[in-house]
């Protein structure tokens, strides 16, 4: 049995999961009482949150130049078909703008918004953003200098 068959459906439940722990969690921020039994929606948002992060990371450090700009597009090389070319961009797209919505929701300040869910999208969009630049850095391949190589003195520029 050929297991490729099944991706599309397992990205797509991943997906799915993962917004409906969004929704709920958003839905609830106007909320004068905190929902019971939220914990396994934070679960949820964060464990499949991080899978996606962690996915996203690993394809954007595997790009090969900065001239794939087409970051997840299927080319003839990568022999992929265009059904997981477009569940990744979807993928790319869902991640995106709940990471945003994340940052916009708890970065704002407001009175009528519940501090429980608050906090959780606070959380949420914070390591978002931290996963974000952290694909970026590996996307262009930027690296910090080793931790032993120390700054040329004066005299080593001028020879």
């Amino acid at each position: 049995m050929n297991i490729k068959k099944f991706q599309p459906v397992i990205v797509l439940l991943v997906l799915a999961i993962y917004l409906y722990a969004f929704y709920e969690i958003a839905d609830q921020i106007k909320e004068d009482s905190s929902k019971v039994g939220y914990e396994n929606l934070i679960f949820l948002l964060n464990s499949v949150g991080g899978l996606i992060s962690a996915f996203i990371a690993v394809k954007l450090a595997g790009a090969n130049s900065i001239d794939q700009a087409r970051l997840f597009l299927a080319t003839e090389e990568d022999k992929i078909s265009w059904v997981d070319s477009s569940l990744n961009i979807l993928m790319l797209v869902i991640w995106c703008t709940t990471g945003l919505i994340s940052l916009y929701w708890s970065f704002i300040p407001r009175n009528d918004i519940n501090p429980v869910f608050e906090a959780i999208l606070y959380d949420h969009g914070s390591t978002w953003l931290g996963t974000a630049l952290l694909s970026m850095y590996a996307y262009f391949g930027i690296k910090p200098p080793a931790k032993n190589q120390t700054e040329p003195s004066i005299q080593q520029i001028q020879s």
